[in-house]
């Protein structure tokens, strides 16, 4: 029989929102009357129990004013059973939630260099006790559940050293500056990505994110698994088990909004990112049915990643895309561009992170105007000759333009019609910025602050940093290299067809590798076919093309590793007989070696199948069963393909269903590499 129990939310020392009904739930004897007396109301609220034990009761929340610090009482009972909550608060309450920057704990770990910057007098001052923080224990589910673990703890230098530093910080800010309880639920895990915490309900309603997330999942042997608790790199990129365990079980509480710092390893698939994170926005309001409650976010700092190269820009690309989720409503960004620690995926200035995301909050929920919350926005950019003018929004100035360091703004770049662009100066007069360069006489492109690592200075007087942003639409090179030890799979073939299908809208190379130079040779014959031979992998990264196909032999040649270091994406095409894909272990090893964790994109294509001579599915359940994703794309075997050295290509050809193919397998791979 059911004993009378509480969702574990509810504890003594618990904080509650304020101004919104409060949900109480839980569970016992089918059928059972259930009374909730809340200490700050004359009226005694009730409900019966369903026929599974569950209930529900909804209890109404005042509101409270600076300085009120009641605690309360709160009593359930069955008639048989009681349930007291003491040392209750009402105030404000926030969900903080991300993966590991918001991880990040105040305290430094025993023998590393982590902790948030001056962790030990940070900690040491920690002692706020109208602070309560509920942290969720990791869990996964492969279904929506009803609970969480965790437990209420008020902020104690004890309780804060391995709590949130961004979520902290945060915490502390609205308090003081509210002069009330805050309470600050902390759900996240390091390494994660975006479809983890995003409902099956959500990525199912979009075709693209079902086609990337769910359908990929659902056919692995991953999916079929017995779950537990345990933490592993790989469980928490899994679509939908961290939202089930972690997020869905909160939705019936009451809260104030939410702080998310996330994204970095989504970075690689920019715009499904986009449709990807605005989806879990919309899907969690909808759980939480309070409105479209505040999402305030954290833009990623900068960061070298993998390349000492202080041109690139993908990252820049993904902070662009980042900002777009501004368009849903009640969502705004933290910019965090000047942090100087670009070499650190984890910065340690995580006060700077939680004060901006506070002060968000601070204006534009709590109507403390004067907190300001935006660094300077660009709102026009005039071309006058061989100079670009610069005019800010008035409302992101507080007091003008600076720089922080007192030198000149930095981090400004423009380009001509080559697209090739070069450092400028800039020129702060009357609050306007004046930007131009003696190597760029014909400017018609400026990026301000649009690499992954630039670390700037401008600022607002307030110290807040200017937000980056571009005038062009110039996408980064993306380098797709053709790999297989294994002669006769069809590389050359795919290379010179793909290069058809995608110079048709970009400005594209084929780069062939091999000593003997066999794709290269048939310039000989089309002179029309941009291809090229090179060998040195840091001068091919840097070729001025849109897209970079490399053709590799089908031999392990020492070098391939460093091709697959520069590769935004690896191709492997197979056929589909056993003795071709015999040898796909080792090099799909050798590929997500050299990938790691944040890594380009990969895949496997089944190429050259003969449609007439019996079944695949042996085949393709096999290549399923592999590390690497098994394209949905499939290319036959056509004569149209076997031609194509003669005819430069089936796009030269009356062949539709080879040109769907080809068309198919480049929509695929764009769409992978976003």
């Amino acid at each position: 029989m059911d004993v009378l129990k509480l969702a574990n939310l509810f504890q003594p020392g618990m904080i509650i929102q304020q101004n919104k009904p409060l949900k109480i739930w839980g569970r016992a004897i089918p059928f059972k009357k259930i009374t909730v007396r809340a200490g700050w109301l004359q009226k005694i609220n009730y409900t019966v129990t369903d026929e599974n034990g569950d209930w529900l009761i909804t209890v109404k929340v005042p509101g409270i004013n600076p300085g009120n610090f009641s605690l309360h009482n709160i009593t359930v009972t069955d008639g048989t059973e009681t349930i007291e909550l003491n040392n209750v608060a009402i105030g404000e309450v926030w969900i903080a939630a991300g993966q590991s920057n918001m991880q990040y704990r105040m305290n430094c770990e025993e023998g590393k260099v982590n902790g948030v910057i001056d962790y030990e007098q940070e900690i040491a001052a920690a002692n706020y006790p109208h602070i309560r923080m509920f942290y969720v224990e990791l869990n996964f589910k492969y279904e929506p559940y009803n609970e969480v673990q965790g437990k209420w703890v008020s902020c104690t230098p004890e309780t804060v050293a391995n709590f949130s530093g961004v979520g902290y910080y945060f915490a502390r800010e609205l308090h003081l500056q509210l002069n009330i309880p805050v309470g600050i639920i902390l759900s996240n895990i390091g390494a994660s990505l975006s479809e983890a915490w995003t409902s099956r309900k959500v990525l199912e309603g979009d075709e693209i994110l079902f086609k990337n997330c769910i359908k990929p999942f659902d056919e692995c042997l991953l999916s079929k698994e017995e779950l537990d608790d345990g933490f592993t790199f790989e469980k928490v990129t899994r679509p939908t088990l961290l939202y089930n365990a972690m997020i869905y079980p909160l939705r019936n509480f009451s809260i104030k909004g939410f702080i998310w710092y996330h994204g970095e390893l989504n970075r690689n698939d920019r715009q499904n990112y986009l449709r990807l994170i605005k989806g879990m926005i919309t899907g969690w309001r909808k759980d939480f049915g309070q409105g479209d409650l505040p999402f305030y976010f954290v833009q990623q700092p900068p960061y070298f990643w993998d390349r000492e190269d202080e041109t690139n820009f993908d990252y820049a690309i993904f902070r662009e895309f980042q900002a777009k989720t501004r368009e849903l409503p009640n969502v705004e960004m933290a910019v965090t561009i000047d942090d100087n620690q670009p070499r650190k995926l984890h910065p340690k200035n995580k006060k700077m992170v939680g004060v901006r995301l506070a002060n968000i909050a601070l204006n534009k929920n709590y109507n403390l105007k004067h907190i300001p919350y935006l660094g300077p926005q660009v709102e026009k950019t005039i071309l006058l000759d061989d100079t670009f003018k610069l005019t800010y929004s008035k409302n992101t100035l507080y007091g003008g333009l600076t720089t922080s360091d007192n030198q000149p703004a930095k981090h400004f770049e423009i380009a001509g019609n080559d697209n090739i662009f070069y450092p400028a100066k800039a020129a702060i007069v009357n609050n306007n910025i004046f930007v131009s360069s003696h190597l760029v006489t014909k400017p018609v492109a400026l990026r301000y602050a649009f690499t992954n690592t630039a670390v700037t200075n401008l600022v607002n007087k307030c110290g807040l940093p200017a937000e980056p942003f571009r005038t062009d639409n110039y996408e980064k090179v993306k380098i797709i290299t053709m790999a297989n030890h294994k002669g006769g799979a069809g590389k050359s073939t795919l290379a010179l067809n793909l290069y058809n299908y995608f110079a048709t809208t970009f400005k594209t190379v084929i780069v062939d590798v091999d000593a003997n130079g066999s794709l290269y040779r048939l310039k000989d014959y089309h002179p029309q076919l941009n291809i090229i031979n090179e060998l040195d992998m840091f001068k091919i990264a840097k070729l001025p093309y849109q897209i970079i196909i490399i053709d590799t032999p089908p031999t392990n040649i020492h070098y391939l590793d460093g091709l697959l270091s520069i590769s935004d994406f690896v191709l492997i095409p197979v056929k589909t007989s056993l003795f071709d894909i015999m040898g796909l272990d080792s090099l799909i090893k050798q590929v997500l070696n050299i990938q790691g964790r944040n890594a380009s994109k990969s895949g496997v294509v089944m190429n050259r199948v003969k449609t007439l001579t019996g079944d695949n599915s042996e085949i393709r359940n096999y290549l399923k069963s592999l590390s690497m994703r098994l394209l949905d794309t499939v290319v036959t075997d056509r004569v149209s393909f076997n031609k194509s050295p003669v005819t430069a290509g089936i796009i030269n050809t009356y062949d539709k269903k080879a040109n769907a193919e080809i068309a198919s397998l480049g929509e695929e791979i764009l769409r992978i590499l976003g």
